[in-house]
């Protein structure tokens, strides 16, 4: 079996649910995964011999982060929605609820909100409100918000919140249109919450 055909199967697997890839696993495969930090994820679909324990702890962990991300989520998501912010959830807790079949399985590390450029600042005061602060280190406002595109919070449980209101740095070459990610947004159940 060829490599991409071993690597097409576990990703397939991995999405769908699927049983473990019985074929061997050769070492090219297992190094690529290693290093982009695919392995944990995959622990179910590897082939047994391919499988440790330090795996499935990592595995553990990162499902259980995910677990307590998506929880926080669902607390902040209505008090921005009351302070008329219309929060998208973008980028992994997006992929996460509306993508795969184990919301669990698709692992972050901070949340993404896209809201309109002039409710930035009621987005950053409704989560204020929950106990989250500004991360400002030694950054001067102005000049952060004219060459980035997000406001980073901390909360009181050290999640971390990205409130964005473009989806690319003003000196890229890419543009992406933020009111028609907004438009064609979907609404998707998060546990009591519609996100």
């Amino acid at each position: 079996m060829a490599d991409t055909d071993i690597l097409r199967n576990l990703l397939r697997n991995h999405l769908s649910g699927g049983p473990s890839v019985d074929a061997p696993m050769p070492p090219r495969i297992a190094s690529m995964l290693r290093n982009h930090h695919l392995e944990s994820a995959l622990v179910p679909v590897l082939p047994a011999a391919a499988r440790t324990p330090r795996l499935d702890e990592d595995r553990t962990v990162a499902r259980h982060r995910t677990a307590w991300l998506l929880m926080e989520l669902e607390r902040i998501l209505p008090p921005l929605a009351q302070s008329e912010c219309h929060p998208v959830v973008l980028k992994g807790a997006a992929l996460a609820m509306a993508h795969y079949p184990d919301p669990l399985d698709r692992w972050f590390v901070d949340t993404d909100l896209l809201v309109p450029m002039d409710r930035v600042d009621a987005a950053c005061s409704a989560l204020s409100d929950l106990g989250y602060v500004a991360l400002d280190g030694d950054r001067f406002e102005s000049y952060y918000d004219r060459h980035h595109l997000h406001r980073v919070m901390v909360g009181p449980s050290r999640a971390v919140v990205e409130i964005h209101w473009n989806l690319t740095i003003p000196s890229s070459v890419y543009r992406h249109d933020p009111e028609g990610v907004r438009e064609r947004a979907v609404t998707v159940p998060l546990g009591r919450t519609i996100c």
